[in-house]
């Protein structure tokens, strides 16, 4: 009887325990962000099995390239409408997250935000503020809420360049 009730108070405890949700990605997810910018069209990606690397070439611009990670990436990029016949109009950001394996959550108040690699660009005929820059300051929040469910938001600013993105809100659907 008595080893029927460690049993029973075991298997209760266990049932009784908040699930934790990871991260588990085969497939990218691409969908239409839920943070729209006026002007323009926002979506959001999650890559699984990959980082984003940052850069720097000879003339001191930022570059990321895309590298094999046991976690994921999370990828927010802003494309704005360019008026017909002008060759350059075109405007883009991007904004690069690491998630790493077996991620459920983080909180920049728990690890400060240089740890974590999030990075920005910005793609234009703008001379001198094109390209990729390191986010260091700002408050980063994301966390599995559910199995199959990503909740993210990200509010920052760059002093080296101006942005139109300097907050996202994100609730992802991962199937």
């Amino acid at each position: 009887m008595r080893s029927f009730l460690s049993s029973f108070a075991i298997c209760f405890c266990l049932a009784c325990t908040p699930q934790k949700h990871v991260l588990e990605l085969s497939k990218e997810i691409h969908q239409t962000s839920l943070t729209q910018l006026n002007n323009g069209q926002s979506t959001v990606s999650i890559i699984p099995h990959k980082k984003a690397v940052f850069k720097k070439d000879a003339f001191d611009i930022g570059y990321v390239t895309l590298e094999d990670s046991k976690g994921s990436l999370f990828k927010f990029e802003y494309v704005k409408k360019s008026p017909k016949n002008v060759a350059d109009a075109n405007y883009s950001e991007i904004v690069y997250i690491d998630l790493p394996e077996n991620f459920s959550a983080i909180n920049s108040n728990d690890i400060p935000l240089e740890k974590t690699q999030i990075l920005f660009g910005r793609f234009c005929y703008c001379k001198g503020s094109t390209g990729f820059y390191q986010v260091k300051n700002g408050e980063l929040s994301a966390k599995m809420i559910a199995k199959n469910q990503l909740k993210l938001a990200l509010k920052f600013k760059l002093k080296q360049v101006p942005h139109l993105i300097s907050t996202i809100q994100e609730n992802i659907h991962l199937k």
